[in-house]
């Protein structure tokens, strides 16, 4: 074809043309810009044939297709807009098409396809289509045929689909096996049929038929959290409670009879039931010198000061008396008079100031004696002092309008914080830092507090007054007495006030008392000087509950009343057995009401008779005690009598170690002197309460003497010089000795009495020569007095000149005698005969007046730790020294002793002080049970089993037996056989953990664990009528017993096997243990002297896991006897005795034996168990097999009292 190379542009049509109408134009040549188009300076397309491209500077539009062949390729920098791509487009990149796209680069996405991606817009597919997807979420799912849906799970239509835990994360805790909450507006609906198993619904509302619903619970009293009655309990959750579903509020009650419940507290009777009975007031004792009002005090209940104040006829008094919770006691005068005054402290370190006449002077007491302080920068009257001697602050007061608040260090007043308000006749508790003031004339219902700085506004006391006075602290304030609520009390908790129980006897303008706040406090006098009886109040709570199990570190409590078999004191390492043969009865005398009518806590018909229940109270040394009342004790009038043991506790040894010295002066002031280390000494030692000093020597230096009066006014008496009796005398000034007068008799091993001009002495030897002369020393010189009725030396002596009390000693009456329990009053002209002591004993310690007091120690038989109170008719036991020894002196009163040194048997350094106790006597008796279901004797007890879980093993019926037999405190029942017959056996632990040893076969031992028997590691000699101990089956002991000769040996078991112990002095037989592996006692027994029959013996041997020693010896000597308790607390009943006394009881307290109440049936080879207090007694013979059981109870009495103390656990 040919070819023109023509090209014309038609102007009509606006286009180029060729004109040739079957030919193609073209534009041939190689250039790079062959061809071009140009619009003014831009160029729109250009055509290069170098590099074979056409360039496009502007937009293509065509109407028609653009197609190119596979191996087409285009480069644009520009926007290709199509409304269509067809064929293989896969090379094609940069495309933005919305919704369009041929492959994964076209979009971005987060890992692979199958972690799932976000599509906008429509998925569409044909019936047939497939998918395999994790998860799908989608705003909506059209189908036509949604039965061709196949796989599909969980799917749900409806609002609210939850896709995963983050869309209600707020709203759930933990997964939902724990549950979650619906919010308010949502439900939970289901058909007729639905079920559902759920661990815990809780919902304010339930629709519909709940007829098949289980365990519902309405919601009344539900607790979701221990927030909810935080306040309402002590302890934790970890051993349950249980609240009752009651919602009604309990007030305070007004009579014993009615439950006291707190309000918020209600619970469920029969299973825990909190009692508050919002304290009580009590009336106590008058001053000595009188009635008197608007003095001042501090202190506490047990132990406060009242000083100054108005009496009949006096303003102002000079007055001092120290309170101890029931009467008063005058010491030194303050030096001026005083009323209107303030005060603060305690009885030991007091301030007063202010007041009228003087309005400005100020005085300290230090326990003892007044002394002038610092004065008051001005007059002020009516004011208020609180804090203490060395950190007080004194506030308001009149003159009027006085709103200062001073600040006192115990020597300087400064300037506090200005009060918000003036005050004056208000009341004010709390410290220097910490206080609290209300009330008087002016702004009788307002309140202020002061933080040591600056004054705060404080809740107002809906009841105004003045004159009336406070205790306690900024947050725990009792205020009471007042001009116009003169028995009203309120109590202030450092925000709110409450009404507090009413006072008995009106106060207004009172003598301050004193005490710790809600706790307790006491109050005195009033303005009409009508009446001036003390009032005491004791903040009460009160709990009763019926618990299966009640764990607790620190139990706070006034009085506590249990019942039950067995219950375990925390106190105590093991059981503690409470009798529930007689039944629980208390009659508090009021719960806040003002009926009391000078009632006491415990008085009358409400006094312990035999027939009243026993209590368990904890005594005014801080001592957990077990009461049982007797017939014999009659009504003491003492309101405090708590029937206590007193005690004694190791203080600092003294400096010079000796025996043979005296010892005189009071608990916390007492002069040692005198004796020998073995050299004859004069050194003098002075106590001031902590620490022993040294001092000037005695002028001549003696053993064996005594000394007479106070620290500071001191009578040393006779004594040896070495072995010479002498007759001199030294007064001590307290600074220096010097001579006296000399004794009309030379003397030593006597004892005196008495102050240092007004002494006694009486007793004593001079070599073979004994003494029943008695002697006066008037300061000067001494004179005969009236003799002794027995002659005696080593006697104990304590009391005045003219009221003297000589206890022991060694007797030389009608028959002579060692064992001293004769005692001897004097009145200053006879001796005559006083009550017999407990325990007979010589050169012991004692202390005290004629009808008040304690004597301790001895050397007879043993080094006794024994100590006994003395009422003026009877003695009674007490708590035992630490360290029992022989050759002390003591010094003290029956509430606070002393006793130093002495001899057990080498010399004692230690120094022991006393807090005496009010114990109103002890008694005994036993019981007769129910019988065994066998008779049998030569049976035996466990030794760590208890009078109410016992357990009988083997014995003879007459013919050996295999019976076992558990008695529960009421009945026995037959247990578990033994594997072998057996008598005359050892047995240890308890009943339902027990080890058998011994007995016939001689080597085998079995343990038992309340149903069967087992065997253990065999003795390695075999023996029967043996003595054993041990508290559990893994810690047994066996000693002496027959083989069939008397043995010494002693083998200790582990659980698996036996081993040799300490060897016994003396081979024996037939002997009784008690205790544990490592303190155990073998008393009595049957030993090979003379051959043919044996000898009984009488001896008592402590063993320490090593070695065995002597102990106190026996009252009888006894053999096949049965015993319980401990190394230091046993006691020893019935059995074979020289002389006849099978029925025989006694007590060891670890040194010394004393005879107690005699069995019903004397008999021997009985089954044991128990302590001292509780223990039991079953079988044995008599001389024929017994069936009989007895219960033995030591019976304490004594009068209960409420007393705010810690019962602490063992930690």
């Amino acid at each position: 074809m040919a070819k023109h190379d023509i090209l014309l542009y038609n102007s009509t049509s606006s286009v180029f043309e060729t004109n040739l109408s079957s030919n193609t134009a073209r534009i041939k040549g190689d250039n790079s810009q062959l061809f071009s188009v140009i619009s003014g300076s831009t160029e729109l397309l250009k055509v290069d044939t170098t590099v074979s491209s056409v360039t496009l500077a502007s937009s293509i539009t065509a109407s028609g297709n653009i197609s190119g062949s596979l191996t087409s390729t285009a480069s644009f920098a520009g926007l290709v807009s199509v409304e269509r791509l067809s064929g293989d487009a896969s090379s094609v990149t940069g495309v933005d098409a919305s919704g369009q796209f041929s492959g994964s680069a076209q979009f971005s996405v987060s890992g692979a396809f199958d972690s799932g991606f976000r599509f906008v817009g429509s998925i569409s597919g044909s019936s047939t289509s497939t998918g395999s997807f994790g998860n799908i979420f989608v705003n909506d799912i059209d189908v036509t045929h949604s039965d061709e849906l196949i796989g599909l799970i969980n799917v749900s239509e409806s609002a609210g689909t939850v896709s995963g835990s983050t869309q209600i994360a707020s709203e759930i805790s933990g997964a939902f096996q724990s549950g979650f909450q619906l919010l308010s507006n949502a439900s939970i609906s289901g058909s007729s049929t639905s079920t559902a198993s759920i661990d815990y619904i809780y919902s304010d509302n339930y629709s519909g038929d709940t007829s098949l619903v289980t365990n519902f619970f309405d919601g009344s009293g539900a607790l979701s959290s221990s927030a909810q009655i935080a306040s309402d309990i002590s302890g934790s959750y970890e051993f349950g409670f249980r609240i009752g579903s009651s919602s009604a509020d309990y007030n305070v009650g007004h009579t014993p009879s009615e439950n006291l419940v707190r309000k918020g507290q209600s619970v469920d009777n029969d299973i825990f039931k909190s009692i508050y009975a919002g304290g009580y007031w009590s009336l106590s004792g008058e001053p000595v010198n009188g009635k008197q009002y608007s003095g001042t005090g501090g202190g506490t209940v047990e132990a406060g000061i009242m000083a100054g104040g108005i009496k009949t006829g006096t303003f102002g008094t000079q007055h001092t008396e120290l309170y101890d919770g029931s009467s008063f006691t005058s010491v030194a005068e303050i030096g001026e008079g005083k009323y209107e005054t303030a005060g603060t402290g305690n009885a030991d370190a007091f301030v007063l100031g202010g007041g009228q006449p003087s309005g400005t002077s100020v005085k300290e007491y230090n326990g003892s004696t007044w002394s002038e302080s610092t004065a008051l920068p001005s007059y002020r009257r009516t004011h208020r002092f609180n804090g203490t001697q060395n950190s007080a602050l004194s506030t308001g007061g009149i003159p009027a309008s006085n709103s200062e608040a001073l600040e006192y260090d115990g020597v300087t007043w400064t300037e506090g914080g200005d009060m918000i308000f003036a005050q004056s006749l208000h009341g004010a508790a709390g410290s220097q830092n910490s206080a609290i003031t209300q009330g008087g004339p002016s702004n009788q219902a307002l309140a202020q507090e002061y933080d040591g700085s600056t004054w705060s506004t404080a809740n107002s006391l809906a009841g105004t007054d003045r004159g009336h006075q406070a205790a306690g602290t900024q947050n725990d304030a009792i205020f009471f007495g007042g001009q116009y609520t003169p028995l009203r009390s309120y109590f202030y908790d450092g925000t709110n006030w409450t009404v507090g129980p009413s006072g008995i006897i009106n106060r207004a303008y009172c003598a301050q008392g004193g005490g710790v706040g809600g706790a307790g406090a006491w109050i005195h006098g009033d303005s009409s000087i009508t009446n001036g009886t003390t009032q005491n109040y004791y903040g009460n709570y009160i709990v009763t509950s019926s618990l299966g199990r009640y764990k607790s570190r620190i139990f706070e409590a006034e009085e506590m009343t249990i019942t039950g078999s067995a219950v375990k004191i925390p106190v105590f390492s093991s059981n503690f057995n409470v009798d529930t043969r007689f039944r629980a009865t208390r009659n508090l005398s009021s719960y806040g009401s003002s009926s009391m009518h000078g009632k006491k806590d415990y008085e009358g018909d409400d006094y312990l008779v035999s027939d009243s229940v026993g209590q368990l109270f904890v005594t005014n040394d801080g001592r957990l005690n077990f009461t049982f009342p007797t017939a014999s004790v009659g009504y003491n009038p003492d309101s405090k009598d708590s029937g206590s043991y007193g005690v004694w506790s190791v203080a600092s040894a003294y400096i010079t170690n000796r025996e043979g010295q005296a010892t005189s002066g009071v608990q916390s002031a007492a002069l040692m002197f005198g004796g020998r280390t073995p050299t004859l000494v004069g050194c003098t030692e002075e106590w001031n309460s902590v620490a022993w000093s040294e001092t000037n020597n005695l002028i001549t230096s003696r053993r064996e003497l005594w000394g007479a009066g106070s620290v500071n006014a001191m009578l040393a008496g006779a004594g040896y010089q070495p072995s010479a009796a002498r007759d001199c005398t030294e007064e001590w000034n307290g600074n220096s000795w010097a001579a006296g007068g000399a004794l009309i008799i030379a003397r030593g091993n006597a004892d005196g009495a008495g102050t240092i001009n007004a002494a006694l002495t009486t007793g004593g030897r001079a070599g073979a020569t004994k003494y029943s002369n008695t002697e006066h020393y008037d300061g000067a010189a001494w004179s005969a007095a009236g003799a002794l009725s027995t002659t005696t030396y080593t006697m104990a002596m304590t009391g005045t000149q003219n009221a003297a009390l000589g206890s022991g000693g060694n007797l030389h009456g009608t028959p002579s005698s060692n064992d001293g329990t004769c005692v001897e009053e004097y009145n200053g002209i006879n001796w005559s005969s006083g009550g017999s002591m407990i325990i007979g004993r010589r050169r012991a310690g004692t202390a005290g007046i004629q009808n008040a007091a304690w004597i301790t120690g001895g050397d007879y038989p043993g080094y006794a730790g024994t100590t006994e109170e003395y009422n003026g008719t009877t003695w009674s036991r007490s708590g035992n020294l630490g360290t029992g020894r022989s050759y002390l002196h003591g010094g003290g009163d029956v509430s606070a002793g002393i006793v130093a040194g002495g001899k057990a048997p080498t010399k004692v350094q230690c120094t022991e002080l006393y807090s005496g106790g009010t114990f109103h006597g002890v008694s005994s008796a036993w019981t007769t049970s129910n019988n065994m279901i066998t008779a049998r004797r030569y049976t035996m007890g466990v030794a760590g089993g208890l009078q109410n879980a016992a357990l009988a093993i083997g014995g003879a019926e007459p013919a050996i037996s295999d019976h076992v037999e558990h008695y529960d405190g009421n009945t026995w029942a037959d247990g578990g056989f033994l594997p072998h017959t057996t008598r005359g056996t050892g047995a240890a632990g308890t009943e339902n953990s027990a080890l058998k040893f011994g007995g016939t076969p001689n080597t085998a031992t079995v343990s038992y664990n309340g149903f069967v028997w087992q065997a253990g590691g065999a003795l390695s000699t075999g023996t029967r009528y043996l003595g054993s101990a041990g508290f559990t089956e893994d810690s047994a002991i066996a000693f002496g017993g027959l083989s069939p000769s008397y043995e010494t040996d002693t083998e200790e078991y582990n659980g698996v096997t036996w081993s040799a112990g300490g060897a016994l002095g003396t081979a024996v037989g037939y002997n009784t243990g008690v205790g544990s592996q490592n303190a155990a006692l073998s008393m009595g027994g049957k030993n090979p002297s003379p051959a043919s029959a044996g000898a009984v013996s009488g001896s008592t041997c402590h063993y320490d896991g090593t070695s065995w020693s002597a102990g106190g010896g026996l009252i009888h000597d006894v053999r096949e006897s049965t015993a319980a308790g401990s190394q230091n607390a046993a006691l020893l009943y019935g059995g074979s005795v020289t002389p006849s006394a099978p029925a025989q009881t006694a007590e060891y307290d670890g040194n010394v034996w004393i005879s107690c109440s005699d069995m019903n049936n004397g008999r021997f080879g009985s089954a044991r168990a128990g302590t001292t207090n509780f223990a039991l007694a079953a079988g044995g013979g008599s001389p024929g097999a017994s069936s009989a059981t007895e219960e033995y109870v030591k019976t304490h009495s004594g009068k209960p009292y409420l007393l705010n103390k810690k019962i602490k656990a063992q930690e």
